[in-house]
């Protein structure tokens, strides 16, 4: 009787860690799935800004040029 006892209390516990341990899992994954999109949008960013800053660039340099042909 007392084993079949200790028995079943071992089973609750290591059903309540295994059911903590997959929400964490979950939660994890949640954790991992939002930081994928924030980096995604992040390096669009990158990307954009980086477009923007060759084109400002060049339109300074086409500018600068232009200056220094006028008499």
């Amino acid at each position: 009787m007392y084993l079949q006892k200790k028995l079943q209390e071992e089973m609750l516990q290591r059903g309540a860690a295994k059911e903590e341990t997959q929400s964490t899992l979950e939660t994890f994954r949640q954790g991992v799935d939002n930081i994928s999109l924030v980096c995604f949008d992040l390096e669009h960013k990158v990307d954009s800004l980086q477009e923007e800053v060759d084109f400002l660039g060049k339109l300074c340099s086409d500018e600068s040029c232009e200056l220094q042909a006028q008499p």
